[in-house]
């Protein structure tokens, strides 16, 4: 489980460490046409949307954030692309330096 940011030369990615949460745990074995539900918690760190903004994600601007993705990898090789919730993009906002 991952983000990425950016597009093309300036495309970012990190792996990150979690917890996860209620639902299913990892690692889980689907068969076809099962589901399951990951909830990671990023309560580690009551300030990790500055921390990440600040260690990772570097430029705040509109653009970028607008880049910005969760990574799924599963083992068969497939990567599943979740876009940030809105609340999480406007804490990020709020991260950016006065000018």
């Amino acid at each position: 489980i991952g983000w990425r940011i950016g597009k093309g030369g300036n495309r970012r990615d990190c792996v990150i460490p979690l917890t996860i949460g209620p639902g299913d745990q990892v690692p889980k074995t689907l068969a076809y046409g099962e589901s399951a539900q990951f909830i990671v918690l990023v309560k580690g760190s009551e300030h990790w949307i500055p921390e990440f903004a600040d260690q990772f994600i570097d430029d705040l601007s509109e653009r970028s954030i607008r880049t910005l993705r969760g990574q799924i990898h599963t083992s068969v090789g497939h990567t599943e692309i979740i876009v940030p919730e809105e609340g999480v993009l406007e804490e990020l906002r709020r991260c950016r330096q006065p000018q």
